[in-house]
């Protein structure tokens, strides 16, 4: 199994989704969808796996980086659990993923020189404890009770990068945790929030 990295990661990374595509277009660069793969109408594909094949990114459209997400439409050989027919059909993946080596073997995008800078180079401070109970408050709201688990029973960490990401863009100015930071802290930081 390859290590992967988010979507938006991986466009920071590239400098743009343009120089991206003939990557994934020519599997130079695999992709996953870690969140799930659903038909246009919003019902779960079953597949045998989540790789994303390199023929679809042909007929991708409503690419989001920040999300994760990007619709494809799909050759009359996709099927899905309870179709009564072959169709072409807009398949929805969530939690797109990018093959990390991959992308890191990319020449990394120049970082522009009005990027903001931090008092003597340091990083800045995050409020990690304020996005985390930002969480933590959205889990406790009537009728959400614990977060989505994956289907191997694992948490979605997505889920909840997703959450502290609208935190931190809503409440602090940029520059803003990489989807990379907020998984280190995750990781660095086990919460209760699946049980």
């Amino acid at each position: 199994m390859w290590a992967g990295m988010s979507l938006r990661d991986a466009v920071a990374w590239a400098g743009s989704l343009d120089a991206l595509m003939p990557h994934l277009k020519n599997a130079r660069i695999m992709a996953r969808g870690g969140g799930g793969f659903y038909t246009s109408d919003g019902r779960p594909m079953e597949r045998a796996d989540d790789r994303i094949p390199a023929s679809w990114w042909e007929y991708a459209h409503d690419i989001d980086p920040a999300t994760g997400r990007a619709y494809f439409t799909t050759g009359p050989a996709v099927t899905w659990t309870g179709a009564d027919e072959i169709h072409q059909a807009d398949v929805l993946v969530i939690g797109i993923e990018l093959e990390r080596a991959a992308v890191e073997a990319l020449p990394k995008a120049p970082v522009s020189a009005a990027a903001p800078r931090h008092a003597g180079g340091i990083d800045p401070l995050h409020g990690w404890e304020s996005a985390a109970q930002y969480v933590t408050d959205w889990k406790a709201k009537p009728g959400r009770g614990p977060l989505p688990r994956k289907k191997n029973g694992q948490p979605n960490k997505a889920f909840v990068m997703k959450l502290m990401r609208n935190w931190f863009e809503a409440n602090e100015p940029r520059p803003w945790p990489t989807d990379t930071d907020i998984y280190r802290w995750l990781r660095e930081h086990p919460q209760t929030w699946w049980d």
